[in-house]
């Protein structure tokens, strides 16, 4: 499996009726990377929205795969940890559009309320008026582009359209695991507070650690231990919108060393658990 990386800056759409209300939006084309190279897990502060346009991507969120086919739609909430992979290398476009989290809050609620990834697959008549309306926002995020009514009306008609996907319950299910794969997973969800080890998971799961980690290459393209810590720093991130004090979190989450934990979310999430907490904290006033 080869990452992928978008060779297209993002286009900044500005909505100057909206304070605060920068959109990128992009059509991304890219080619597969040289075989051996790997592209790092990203994570940013807004609401992202792939698109899918052409050719095979499976895009990696909260632990899973999922394969998107074109007119599918991946809703990234801020600060999940997410990258893209090119299972069958070949080149792919798909559309990315990230929503800074004020404007969505006060506008996208449907989609501001829900804290995880959503993957969404329309149908027929859905997937035709989200290409046209993809279409027309491509061209108005041009420099050339007509007024900012129009672009504001197509961002607005575009995230309803998604937001009408999203109530109807077109949902994407992710790539199944192997019943193997499923028990060391169920697993791990159960005991990722206890200390683990790479041949302890393998001696749970009754086979050796090669045998293990080439389970998870192959369907999840990650080895245990890296899921292991993701799957931490992820409940990490969901106990950080409670009021729980930051050594509780870290001990919860399987965290024997303080400033290591706090080392390690930074480095995933771009922010301190601190921070992030107290982000938490503002949502809810």
């Amino acid at each position: 499996m080869i990452i992928l990386e978008s060779n297209v800056p993002n286009p900044n759409i500005c909505l100057p009726a909206f304070p605060q209300a920068n959109l990128y939006w992009a059509l991304n084309e890219a080619a597969p990377e040289i075989p051996g190279t790997a592209m790092p897990m990203i994570c940013h502060n807004d609401y992202e929205i792939y698109i899918h346009v052409f050719g095979d991507i499976s895009l990696s969120s909260d632990g899973r795969l999922y394969l998107l086919s074109p007119g599918d739609i991946a809703i990234l909430p801020p600060y999940t940890i997410h990258r893209l992979i090119n299972p069958r290398m070949q080149t792919v476009r798909y559309y990315s559009l990230r929503i800074p989290e004020t404007f969505s809050k006060d506008y996208f609620s449907p989609l501001y309320n829900q804290p995880h990834s959503r993957y969404l697959s329309p149908n027929i008549s859905e997937a035709n008026r989200l290409k046209s309306l993809c279409s027309a926002l491509d061209t108005l995020a041009h420099p050339v582009a007509p007024s900012a009514a129009k672009r504001i009306s197509s961002v607005f008609e575009l995230i309803a359209l998604i937001e009408d996907i999203q109530a109807s319950g077109h949902f994407l299910s992710p790539s199944p695991l192997s019943r193997e794969l499923t028990d060391v997973v169920n697993f791990l969800e159960a005991s990722y507070a206890q200390p683990l080890t790479l041949s302890e998971i393998a001696s749970r799961a009754g086979m050796s650690s090669q045998a293990l980690a080439k389970i998870f290459h192959s369907e999840l393209d990650t080895t245990p231990i890296s899921y292991l810590q993701e799957l931490r720093l992820r409940k990490a991130r969901d106990l950080l919108s409670t009021t729980l004090p930051l050594n509780d979190v870290c001990k919860l989450c399987g965290f024997s060393d303080y400033s290591r934990f706090i080392e390690r979310f930074r480095k995933a999430y771009g922010i301190t658990p601190h921070k992030l907490q107290q982000l938490f904290s503002d949502r809810t006033r």
